[in-house]
């Protein structure tokens, strides 16, 4: 619900012999000239909005930080500015997520880092034996 409905809506249980009409009238006045006024944040491919500055992730799990939001002229195409590995282009914001996506790439990634911050003796590398066979396994579809 839009915060314009809300105060319609507050208006329309609370005015009565508490509130003057004349506030609400107001109120509602407030309310249409925030419909006109302000324009809703566009939203990723999980219906979540989109700020500027917000970290996330492409289809095919690259990550890029949202730099811009951009409302074409004909009011209809809403595209975001994004970092994408130093260079930027323009994407519709229903083509990423905030979430990144779960695959076997990436668990493999978690156990390499994981690996990587862990104080352990630099010759004994069983850990990351799982994380190439994850990946060998990610490789033929399984």
């Amino acid at each position: 619900m839009k915060i314009s409905d809300e105060i319609r809506q507050w208006c329309d249980i609370c005015c009565g012999d508490y509130i003057d009409k004349d506030d609400c009238d107001e109120l509602r006045g407030l309310a249409d000239r925030i419909d006109a006024e302000m324009v809703e944040l566009p939203k990723d491919m999980d219906g979540v909005p989109i700020h500027v500055g917000d970290t996330v992730y492409l289809d095919d799990v690259r990550k890029a930080e949202v730099k811009s939001i951009r409302l074409d002229v004909d009011s209809t195409t809403i595209t975001c500015w994004i970092v994408e590995n130093s260079s930027l282009t323009w994407r519709a914001p229903e083509s990423f997520s905030h979430a990144y996506p779960d695959s076997w790439e990436r668990i493999a990634d978690d156990l390499e880092e994981w690996c990587d911050g862990a104080d352990t003796d630099t010759t004994f590398d069983v850990p990351r034996e799982p994380a190439e066979r994850i990946r060998k396994l990610a490789k033929e579809g399984e």
